[in-house]
């Protein structure tokens, strides 16, 4: 689902009101104009333009000529600045490499079908990682990573996860928290320089295509949510990965598994978003 910010705008509109009655007479009104604006962004900042037509009703009493109420329409033209707290990726484009916006490890998710899922490589009778952060940091240190799960292009395997990636430090070193799912589970991983550990999972759940999960970080609590329904939750007393501006990365992982004739596939990602709370 796209992420809309909302915008408030608060312009101070002078106006002069004129009247002829006996003699000539003017009075004069500041009208605080108040704008909601909303608009779908897919970047980590930048600038909108509009123009927006207001009514306003301007309220003018003369003590030598009736009391009037005229409705001035003015016509406001707006350039607002503001930072965008995260990002999105719909993966709408050609089947390929995920492109500019992502980084990846060793083994890359590709894109099939307008969605992301692992690519074919990886070693015969294992579990294959393929995991990507987006190219631009998080703004804050309180992360929330969104996305879609759908059937992958080719063979599924459900017993293959799928997750979420918050506090990650770069490409370099892998080292990030997941969030994710398989057909029947969910779980909590750390990665410490490429050591994954399971710190927390839940079994004898059922996770299908359509189901959107969310992968939440505050403070050192970690939640991992489907339909808005906590589900996992994990806190890292030991404060393995600190709470600050180093652990800023997000991302996603996703996985196949091959043998010597065929390749299958975990659940693929649709739609992700990453973004402070």
């Amino acid at each position: 689902m796209p992420w809309r910010p909302k915008l408030d705008i608060e312009i101070p509109v002078s106006i002069g009101v004129s009247a002829t009655a006996i003699g000539v007479m003017s009075a004069a009104v500041t009208i605080p104009l108040d704008m909601r604006v909303d608009y779908v962004a897919d970047a980590i900042g930048g600038s909108v333009a509009m123009t927006v037509d207001v009514s306003l009703p301007v309220e003018v009493g003369l003590s030598s000529f009736p009391s009037f109420s005229p409705v001035v329409d003015i016509p406001v033209e707006v350039q607002a600045w503001t930072t965008i707290a995260g990002s999105s990726d719909t993966f709408n484009r050609a089947d390929g490499a995920l492109g500019a916006g992502w980084q990846s490890f060793s083994m890359a998710p590709v894109i099939a079908g307008n969605k992301a899922q692992a690519g074919s490589g990886g070693s015969n009778n294992t579990t294959n990682i393929h995991a990507s952060l987006n190219s631009v940091s998080l703004p804050g240190i309180d992360q929330e990573v969104q996305f879609t799960i759908v059937a992958p292009t080719g063979t599924l395997d459900a017993d293959r996860g799928v997750g979420a990636i918050v506090r990650g430090t770069g490409i370099t070193q892998r080292t990030y928290v997941v969030g994710g799912v398989t057909g029947s589970a969910a779980y909590i991983n750390t990665y410490q320089n490429g050591t994954a550990t399971q710190v927390a999972n839940r079994t004898s759940l059922t996770f299908s295509a359509g189901n959107t999960l969310v992968f939440r970080v505050q403070g050192n609590k970690y939640a991992l949510l489907r339909d808005g329904v906590e589900i996992l939750v994990w806190t890292d007393s030991s404060n393995a990965f600190p709470v600050d501006s180093t652990f800023t990365r997000w991302g996603f992982e996703v996985a196949n598994v091959k043998s010597f004739y065929s390749t299958s596939y975990g659940y693929a990602v649709d739609t992700i978003s990453g973004r402070t709370i």
